[in-house]
């Protein structure tokens, strides 16, 4: 698989591959093994291509091995961190709602009750 090094990367989802043989343009659907937005300018990347109708254009977009094989690991390792830390300060948070929650219920049907007797006294 011929390898190039990102050379531009824009904000609505496509980039382009320097190679030896010219520019490539890829889209973020051919980003495989990361997220497009985790792609750098400058970064090596390894590519397959195809005869697309203004030149060539990648098919698949890989973070080299030799070059970013380092980048696309932290990449995984993170999702899972960041997913695990949320749900536990979400469950304490929920917690303490549900109990602040059903003390105000309880203060809320007792006006209630005043405000009907003092409906039905009137």
């Amino acid at each position: 698989m011929p390898t190039g090094q990102v050379k531009t990367l824009t904000d609505r989802g496509f980039g382009f591959i320097s190679s030896d043989s010219g520019d490539v343009f890829f889209h973020m659907s051919t980003v495989e093994g990361t997220h497009f937005e985790a792609l750098q300018e400058g970064q090596m990347v390894e590519y397959e291509t195809e005869s697309g109708p203004k030149g060539p254009r990648a098919t698949v977009v890989r973070i080299a091995s030799a070059g970013g094989g380092g980048d696309a690991a932290p990449v995984s390792d993170a999702a899972p961190v960041s997913d695990a830390a949320p749900v536990s300060d979400e469950g304490d948070a929920d917690e303490g709602d549900d109990d602040e929650g059903d003390a105000d219920e309880g203060d809320a049907d007792e006006g209630g009750d005043d405000e009907g007797d003092a409906d039905e006294g009137g």
